[in-house]
């Protein structure tokens, strides 16, 4: 067994360890908006695959619906990327914990424009920064940081976590962390949110997580920069104040327009590179499968509907696996023509 991420010296004997705190990811992962603990339930959207996810208490009638008839075994096979086992030991992953307490009161308050929040400043730091470097250190989500950053988080959270409470043995790194927050209160209750990093940025790190998009600048040179692209929220990132453990967290009230313009340019983002893919599918199958030089642009066409129809369940149907079976039985009257 190796040794916990955080402290580097018990070993990461915990298991069901969240990357991502549950009370933020039920903004994006949670039966029927229930928001109670273990109930997620997501799909995972990459070049190759779309998978589904989902935790313990799931309702077995919701996971048929989806996924059709599971074992006991299967039942195991589709565990969340937010949980991870054997990279914590159990001292840090309750001091994990307490950060998220700390923090999870102050979203049940917010107010117009940009306001004030009621968190701690120092837990609010905390809370942000463990969430990054979380997502890096599990490589989850398409998260890396640089060794540097992910080291500096690294001593700041393990110098609070050892009882620690003393702010000038730490400054150095701490002054580092700035973050900003962008928020549409409530829009989770009911719209639908998705959570993604962006992979090519690090000034700032980029976080869209339900009705919260949060971005973390390390070091102090340019804290006002602007990532390239994030979904649009670089139109008004500017207007976000820059936060740090010196002062009240405060965060921008965007109102919802933006988040769903966000869940619109995603889909755009996925198709435009989940499309290609296919068709570089359909001909390589061809060719490999059935050696079929060329495939008549209409039936590559006429591949990608019926893989985007509405039939199947609907937790399988855009799985590597089911998509394969679907372009070999559909090219199967194009041999020996």
């Amino acid at each position: 067994m190796s040794n916990c991420a955080l402290c580097l010296k018990n070993e990461a004997d915990k298991k069901g360890s969240h990357i991502i705190p549950s009370f933020l990811l039920k903004m994006v992962e949670n039966v029927d908006n229930s928001g109670k603990r273990d109930k997620g339930l997501g799909f995972r959207l990459t070049e190759e695959d779309v998978t589904i996810h989902f935790e313990r208490a799931v309702p077995g009638e919701k996971i048929e619906k989806l996924m059709g008839e599971l074992d006991d075994e299967q039942l195991r096979s589709y565990p969340s990327p937010s949980i991870r086992d054997h990279i914590f030991c159990s001292n840090c992953e309750t001091y994990l914990g307490t950060i998220e307490s700390a923090y999870s009161a102050s979203l049940t308050t917010f107010d117009e424009g940009s306001y004030v929040s009621s968190a701690d400043p120092l837990a609010a730091v905390l809370l942000w920064t463990s969430i990054f470097w979380r997502a890096s250190v599990a490589q989850s989500y398409g998260m890396i940081m640089s060794k540097d950053d992910e080291e500096t988080c690294r001593k700041i959270l393990v110098h609070f976590a050892a009882g620690n409470k003393e702010i000038a043995e730490i400054e150095k790194e701490l002054s580092k962390i700035n973050y900003k927050l962008i928020r549409a209160p409530k829009y989770s209750d009911e719209k639908n949110g998705f959570l993604a990093f962006e992979p090519n940025e690090e000034h700032p790190y980029c976080l869209i997580l339900g009705e919260i998009a949060c971005f973390l600048y390390l070091g102090n040179e340019d804290l006002e920069r602007l990532p390239e692209s994030f979904f649009e929220f670089e139109t008004i990132l500017s207007e976000a104040k820059l936060n740090n453990y010196s002062k009240k967290e405060e965060i921008l009230n965007s109102g919802p327009e933006i988040f769903a313009k966000a869940g619109l340019l995603l889909a755009e983002k996925f198709a435009s590179i989940k499309i290609p893919y296919l068709e570089g599918l359909v001909l390589g199958t061809a060719l490999m499968v059935y050696g079929i030089i060329e495939v008549p642009a209409d039936k590559v066409k006429s591949i990608l509907q019926k893989i985007s129809s509405d039939e199947g369940l609907m937790g399988k149907k855009y799985s590597k696996e089911e998509v394969i079976s679907i372009i070999a039985e559909e090219l199967k009257p194009l041999v020996g023509k």
